[in-house]
């Protein structure tokens, strides 16, 4: 006979993937839902990076206040067909808003936004005192 440690997390992340494997991934309540999103620190600065197909330039507003990055919008049904005519909806639509809190490591001046091919990128440069800075030790 084998003895198996109990793993209790590991257990979560098994009927996890069942639920989903036959449910599909979950939706928030009320039709919400919530893009995507990378973040990934480079040497001079944050970048993040949000998945956002279907929408314009127009659809989406980013924001930083109080040191809290927050990119927000809304994504409509494009087509006038009613509810009741459609079979299977998978699409997700509505008002969706992701924050981030950035504190004091950004310079809040020189942040910039890019949208291309459905992708939103939010390049945030990092703030002078947040940049790392070599020291040399003098041998005495």
């Amino acid at each position: 006979m084998t003895l198996v440690k109990w793993n209790p997390a590991a257990l979560d992340r098994e009927i996890n993937h069942l639920v989903k494997s036959f449910w599909g991934e979950p939706r928030a309540l009320g039709g919400a839902w919530n893009p995507k999103v990378d973040i990934a620190e480079l040497e001079d600065r944050y970048e993040v990076h949000a998945e956002l197909p279907g929408l314009t330039r127009e659809d989406v507003s980013v924001t930083l206040e109080d040191g809290v990055l927050t990119i927000s919008g809304e994504k409509k049904r494009t087509s006038e067909t009613s509810d009741d005519a459609y079979r299977r909806t998978e699409r997700v639509y509505g008002k969706f808003s992701r924050s981030f809190n950035v504190g004091d490591r950004v310079a809040a001046d020189k942040i910039s936004a890019g949208y291309k091919d459905g992708v939103l990128t939010v390049a945030l440069p990092k703030a002078e005192e947040v940049k790392p800075k070599a020291i040399e030790v003098e041998v005495s």
